[in-house]
């Protein structure tokens, strides 16, 4: 009886291509949910000039959500269309809509114009850009792209989710005038440490700025999800300090609990410590709810690894990178020579290499199966607006 080929393993580029995939799905879900559930701005004091801005670009989108109540009409009151086919937008009602929700000092300001409706007159001569023109004059600085800069560069992360960073860095991003690649390290530089170290996970990846975005996202779903799973607040992450030549934080100061354990990153976790009591109460921690073997929580038994000897130790039940021998600065142990089987070092090096490629992968998917929740939960909001 023939045996079939043994399925051929998932390859690092295998994992990548998938995950880019996921984060493109996610991100045309995101702008989908957002373009379908269009609330009422809220009201304009006058107080501020970057509220004024918002509330302008607000309350326009609130027309294209709303396009049946502001759509010039005819005597029949059929919608009138222009030469492309599209919906033209009446400009006195758009007027007599945002003049509606002026409140304190905007709302004195609006009083004339209301009183012109009240009249039947009609303010700024039914023009829309007549409108805007006046009320960017009275409400919006001369100046806004730079104004826009310097808040900018002033907006931190702080203990905040990466949303309402985001949320905050965006309301300024669009009037700076900054190319994306500017944009992407000027969002870099404001995220606090935790979410930098979990974003470097991403480097093949977050190379730029809307896939930053992407993932600082995910970053957002996975610490609720850890926070959900083990009872601790979502905000307010740890103090902790930052070494500027690695990257890395005091790894006594980290949420082991909530870490990655990628290849390229596990040692730094045990960064400074010495004592052997300590790396085998962190090593504890950073284990619950992981495979033995490699560390991934996407599986927890055992037997998903057909190779389980350490190539550190020469223990079977656990890989290289998880030694704790190894975690603890012994040597590693000599290969045994036999004159019917040996080991080359190169071929020791080969299954090292490999069981560190597979543990990668094994992280990946981690993170695969966070963003195909985030997938799903944004899809569950979708159907629910039908």
């Amino acid at each position: 009886m023939d045996v079939p080929p043994p399925a051929p393993q998932p390859t690092m580029q295998d994992v990548l291509n998938l995950m880019v995939t996921l984060v493109q799905n996610v991100n045309n879900l995101t702008t989908t949910v957002n373009q379908s559930f269009v609330e009422k701005p809220a009201t304009f004091d006058g107080k501020s000039s970057e509220k004024a801005r918002l509330f302008r670009s607000a309350f326009r989108v609130y027309v294209r959500g709303n396009k049946e109540i502001f759509a010039s009409r005819n005597a029949q009151d059929v919608i009138i269309l222009d030469h492309a086919g599209n919906w033209i937008m009446d400009p006195l009602k758009m007027i007599t809509g945002i003049l509606s929700f002026m409140t304190d000092e905007a709302a004195v300001w609006a009083r004339p114009h209301i009183d012109e409706l009240s009249d039947g007159r009609t303010p700024f001569n039914a023009d829309w850009d007549e409108f805007v023109k006046q009320f960017s004059a009275k409400f919006e600085p001369v100046d806004a792209k730079n104004e826009a800069k310097q808040k900018l560069m002033s907006i931190k992360q702080g203990d905040r989710t990466f949303a309402d960073y985001l949320s905050d860095f965006e309301t300024y991003s669009r009037r700076t005038g900054w190319s994306n690649n500017d944009l992407y390290d000027r969002l870099k530089s404001g995220m606090n440490s935790d979410y930098l170290n979990r974003l470097s996970y991403f480097a093949p990846l977050a190379t730029d700025y809307n896939m930053v975005k992407n993932y600082g996202a995910t970053i957002d779903l996975q610490k609720a999800d850890l926070a959900a799973n083990q009872g601790k607040p979502v905000s307010q992450p740890r103090s902790t300090t930052t070494t500027r030549s690695s990257g890395f934080r005091d790894p006594n100061a980290m949420d082991i609990d909530a870490m990655d354990i990628s290849a390229a990153r596990f040692d730094d976790l045990f960064q400074g410590l010495k004592d052997p009591a300590e790396i085998k109460k962190q090593y504890n921690k950073l284990m619950v709810g992981r495979c033995r073997v490699c560390g991934s929580k996407g599986h927890k038994a055992d037997g998903a690894h057909e190779d389980t000897k350490c190539q550190h130790c020469g223990k079977p039940g656990h890989w290289k990178k998880l030694c704790l021998s190894r975690l603890n600065g012994q040597p590693p142990k000599p290969q045994s020579v036999r004159a019917s089987s040996s080991t080359s070092p190169s071929t020791s090096a080969s299954i090292s290499t490999s069981q560190d490629s597979a543990a990668d992968v094994a992280s990946l998917k981690d993170m695969m199966v966070l963003m195909q929740k985030q997938q799903a939960e944004l899809m569950a909001k979708l159907s629910q607006g039908f």
